[in-house]
């Protein structure tokens, strides 16, 4: 079943006073359909009646003490209205108790629809609104995960990151006198040619080689003079083929081209990132590589999670947070396209962006009620050992635009970011530990 999909379905419940008949709809919209006793009508009719003798004045007589029969006769149709209020409120107020819903706070909630309400005949009245969602218990050993095996560090590998090291340290000469050849550094500008062109690339220094420039645009590249352009298309990456590319036509301008001179890798260079020796920086190397692999294991592991989450455990999810949310997250994906200057994209593609932004709300949402059950059902929570944890990693990650903080909002924010980043991270990893591997 789909994060769509829901049960629909409908039970009756009563008790002395009323009967409920409840109708469960998509989204967790809930109808009751109340019907309220003669006996109970009266009741709510004598407490307004009660009120209303408190809160006149009749001459002659002092508050509260005037003949009921005058004060019912005089007031009528405010008391009628008073006593409606009554029923509907105690009517409401019972059906929850008898059903055990509980309505969403700062749901949406229809105006009642009342069919009757006399002393005679009882009450008979509608009310719907939106309910609370109902989250599923979550069996971890109903999780079933494949293995990942960790990848092997290869010799190009290394030999990318020695490169960025040294590139820290590159100093660049101008050259004028001639086209762009392979190994040379090289400001480019790259524009995607769409019926409004769209620079995606503005002066960026990179080296002409397999693992600075991909193979087609290292091939339009090379031969560029300082100032000339040339143009192509795009090709996916043969390695890794995609069913779905589409070649897209581009733009790519060489505004300058550099002779590097990179520093020999021995232990002065070493000493400039911090370590003694040469030896020490292939370790370094070497552990950062092998924590890049088992992330991305960590990465897959999570992602298999979350999908079997999403899976076997679909929650009925109400429009008020879905419609909260994903305007938020619209707002910002749209803002986004605009500061890249891809408003025109985003205004033919409107809809398809919604119709994504709506189904990732959906599936953030439902991850997020999922993994809060674990935490209540397991009583997990961060120590302040792993909330330190979590800032050191979030520190790490912003260089790379990956962090999910915000390191300038306020003390306390920044502690629920963490407390939230730290706490999910724990739950996922409880999970992962006692979910079924094959």
């Amino acid at each position: 079943m789909s994060n769509h999909e829901t049960e629909v379905g409908s039970n009756t419940v009563s008790n002395d006073n009323l009967t409920v008949h409840v109708t469960k709809k998509p989204h967790c919209q809930i109808k009751f359909d109340i019907t309220v006793k003669p006996e109970a009508v009266e009741a709510a009719y004598q407490k307004a009646l009660k009120a209303f003798n408190k809160q006149v004045n009749v001459p002659g007589f002092r508050k509260g003490k005037a003949p009921v029969q005058f004060i019912a006769e005089k007031y009528a149709s405010s008391i009628q209205t008073e006593c409606v209020d009554i029923v509907l409120q105690t009517g409401f107020n019972e059906a929850l108790q008898l059903t055990h819903i509980h309505p969403l706070k700062d749901g949406q909630i229809k105006r009642p629809i009342v069919h009757e309400c006399s002393r005679e005949k009882g009450a008979h009245f509608i009310l719907e609104f939106e309910a609370r969602p109902t989250i599923p218990a979550i069996q971890p050993e109903e999780l079933h995960l494949s293995k990942i095996e960790s990848a092997q560090i290869t010799d190009d590998e290394r030999q990318n990151a020695l490169q960025q090291v040294l590139l820290q340290f590159t100093t660049y000469e101008p050259i004028e006198d001639r086209a762009t050849q392979e190994g040379d550094f090289v400001d480019l500008d790259v524009t995607i040619l769409e019926e409004t062109p769209r620079q995606i690339i503005s002066n960026q220094r990179t080296q002409v080689n397999q693992s600075g420039l991909p193979v087609w645009m290292k091939a339009k590249v090379i031969g560029l003079k300082a100032g000339e352009s040339a143009e192509g298309e795009t090709e996916q990456n043969p390695q890794a083929p995609n069913p779905d590319f589409q070649p897209v036509p581009f733009r790519v301008t060489v505004n300058a081209i550099w002779q590097g001179k990179s520093p020999a890798v021995d232990d002065e260079l070493a000493k400039k990132v911090g370590l003694q020796t040469v030896d020490e920086l292939h370790k370094k190397i070497d552990e950062r590589l092998e924590q890049e692999i088992q992330d991305d294991v960590y990465k897959q592991q999570i992602h298999q999670l979350e999908n079997q989450l999403v899976e076997k455990y679909p929650i009925d999810l109400p429009h008020s947070y879905i419609d909260a949310n994903k305007q938020a997250r619209l707002d910002d994906y749209l803002k986004q396209l605009e500061e890249r200057q891809q408003g025109d994209q985003a205004h033919e593609n409107y809809g398809e962006i919604e119709k994504m932004i709506e189904e990732s709300t959906i599936r953030s949402l439902q991850l997020f009620f999922l993994l809060r059950r674990v935490a209540a059902d397991s009583q997990l929570e961060p120590t302040d050992e792993e909330i330190s944890q979590e800032l050191a990693k979030q520190i790490a990650l912003i260089p790379s635009g990956r962090s999910q903080i915000d390191i300038y909002s306020d003390k306390q924010k920044l502690r629920e970011q963490l407390y939230n980043l730290a706490l999910d991270r724990k739950i996922k990893q409880f999970l992962l530990d006692r979910a079924t591997w094959a």
